[in-house]
């Protein structure tokens, strides 16, 4: 499969007041051509602004300290910010989680669209129109929602006119951070539904941020697990779901609710640490009922396992003993 985006050693850290948040540490993978890869992992484990990294667009006081990404070969990290402009959007683009704060309340859905494709030098009006038109077609809305304002849309219709916003330029990626999370289950249906219609039909890779493991096992080609900053497993989401690896992949199986089986759902002990100062060796150990010696002291490799990735000492065979 052709490679669109490849991260290297990528590390993002906020620079606050009470000390240096870790946020995103030592964070490596690769994305298919029209393939969907799966961010999941508990609130503050990273997803997020390694979302924004991605774009080069993490907030103050945050910033890319190391690592690198690579787009369609290019790598972003070193282009400056003039030539970055024109990068996001038209190669790279996000959907954010709220449209009601993505989208701006006193002007029109087609104005808005409008001045993306003005910002990207688009000044034919009858090629915006054209687009517009494609893109909105794209988003299963009728074009006539152009003239209306977003408080005239739905929760699911505005966020649908967010994907349009992201996908009128027809970039080769697509990072949705947790678009579905304000949506009742049925409109969520939906939106997965279009946005797996627009990586089929469109070519687009898709980086779903989400801290439903359920959700992203059904739709992913792989998933990403994240603690603490790292991802800890990269697999096929059929292998997550029938054997999951790393102990914290385990634990977030182990507390979906099933319809058969087994109804105790378990839980994950303690807390997620603070990134101002995570444990000294595996982030995950203080949790872990897997927990050795060498886990407390030494972080352990970011191995592969029969074509599959796992930061974990159980699998790492470096260790000696």
């Amino acid at each position: 499969m052709d490679t669109v985006l490849k991260v290297e050693d990528l590390s993002v850290h906020y620079y606050t007041l009470s000390g240096i948040v870790r946020a995103v540490e030592d964070v490596s993978f690769e994305l298919g051509r029209g393939e969907w890869m799966s961010l999941v992992g508990e609130s503050g484990s990273g997803k997020s602004t390694l979302g924004f990294a991605l774009l080069r667009l993490v907030p103050p006081p945050g910033r890319i300290v190391s690592g690198r990404i690579f787009l369609e070969g290019d790598d972003i990290t070193r282009v400056p910010e003039s030539r970055m402009r024109s990068i996001r959007g038209s190669k790279i683009s996000m959907v954010l989680q709220d449209p009601l704060t993505s989208l701006d309340p006193l002007r029109r859905i087609g104005d808005q669209l409008e001045e993306i494709l003005d910002v990207h030098g688009v000044k034919d009006e009858d090629e915006k129109k054209k687009r517009i038109r494609e893109a909105m077609r794209n988003v299963r809305l009728p074009y006539d929602y152009v003239s209306y304002y977003p408080h005239q849309l739905s929760g699911g219709q505005r966020q649908r006119i967010a994907i349009a916003s992201g996908i009128i330029l027809n970039p080769s990626v697509l990072v949705a951070d947790e678009p579905t999370t304000a949506l009742d289950v049925i409109v969520q249906s939906k939106i997965m539904d279009l946005l797996d219609d627009l990586r089929r039909n469109l070519g687009i890779s898709i980086i779903l941020v989400t801290h439903d493991l359920a959700l992203a096992l059904e739709r992913s080609d792989k998933i990403a697990v994240m603690y603490a900053g790292q991802i800890v497993e990269e697999s096929p989401s059929k292998d997550v779901a029938k054997n999951p690896l790393h102990p914290y992949t385990r634990g977030l199986i182990g507390s979906i609710p099933r319809l058969y089986g087994p109804k105790n759902i378990e839980e994950i002990p303690g807390f997620p640490p603070d990134l101002r100062n995570p444990p000294t060796g595996c982030r995950f150990h203080p949790r872990c009922k897997y927990a050795m010696d060498i886990c407390s002291t030494s972080e352990p490799g970011y191995v592969e396992v029969e074509g599959r990735k796992v930061r974990c000492w159980l699998y790492d065979k470096t260790r000696g003993g």
